[in-house]
């Protein structure tokens, strides 16, 4: 990334020393030999100046999501008195890329930047690398500036219909036998027990198994989310169908009592979750959960 500025300046230079050799007789090519032994000479000390005093920061967005692009900000901030910071591009190990060309002296400059996480779960952002290849392009100057950053990565939200693999159970939002009564949140293949009105004949009908619709239990304006016991991939995407049901439930205002498997339980906190701090707490919670490998 280069300044149009400095090369304006560079060759403005250039065309000052050849006037000045023409005029006083000098050698032209002896100068401008001179002239690019002292420009290798002061380039990397004007360049490391240039990166001095110079810090950068992210601002993330306050939701994010497993496998959705984040919008932020990568921030740029020269904390000189005099001398505006040119020419300089941040980056960071997630992909976020911010270039800008110049940054006056004592102010900020921001510049959209977007993350891509692929799975959930805490995630450690390490410092923000600064480049710049000011002033003549001969070389590049790197500094690593900004605090490591901590944040959680939420499963990705499963819209209302899941899709039922062959075989795979599906985690559902009612108690098991007769069901609830409340929002349609699903469909898995028909076990013994089940009420045939909860069968699902559409689907049946393209699939060619009996399928039951997942309706969720709800107890006045409350609602139980369960999160069926599986691995692999069916495992993940129980969390992201809860995570959405979760999203979804508390959005809508009413509260959540989340139900994991026996040897989770007690990661759920007790009672039902609402509002704002309550959707927060088990997305997040949802989001740490251990991964469960596929058994052999």
């Amino acid at each position: 990334m280069r300044s149009t500025r400095d090369g304006m300046v560079a060759s403005g230079l250039v065309v000052a020393v050849v006037a000045v050799s023409v005029v006083s007789g000098k050698s032209v090519l002896a100068l401008v030999a001179c002239l690019g032994m002292a420009a290798l000479v002061v380039a990397p000390l004007v360049g490391a100046w240039n990166l001095r005093n110079v810090d950068a920061r992210r601002v993330l967005p306050a939701e994010i999501y497993a496998g959705r692009p984040a919008q932020g900000w990568l921030v740029l901030r020269n904390g000189r008195r005099y001398g505006p910071a040119m020419a300089v591009e941040v980056t960071d190990e997630y992909g976020a890329v911010a270039e800008v060309v110049r940054v006056p002296p004592g102010a900020e400059v921001r510049r959209p930047a977007t993350w891509t996480f692929r799975r959930r779960g805490e995630v450690t952002l390490g410092r923000l690398t600064v480049r710049s290849v000011f002033p003549f392009g001969l070389s590049r100057h790197v500094c690593v500036v900004g605090e490591p950053a901590r944040l959680t990565v939420w499963a990705a939200p499963a819209s209302g219909v899941v899709a039922v693999a062959e075989g795979a159970l599906v985690g559902t939002e009612a108690a098991r036998g007769e069901g609830g009564s409340g929002d349609f949140e699903g469909l898995r293949p028909w076990r013994s027990g089940d009420a045939t009105r909860r069968v699902h004949w559409r689907t049946t009908a393209r699939v060619g198994e009996l399928m039951v619709a997942l309706r969720a239990r709800e107890t006045g304006r409350d609602r139980e989310v369960i999160v069926e016991d599986c691995s692999g991939v069916g495992w993940e995407r129980e969390l992201s169908r809860a995570t959405g049901a979760v999203d979804r439930t508390i959005r809508s205002g009413r509260g959540v009592r989340l139900v994991l498997p026996g040897d989770l339980r007690t990661r759920v906190p007790s009672g039902v979750q609402s509002g704002e701090p309550g959707r927060r707490t088990l997305l997040d919670l949802l989001a740490t959960l251990p991964q469960r490998e596929q058994s052999p």
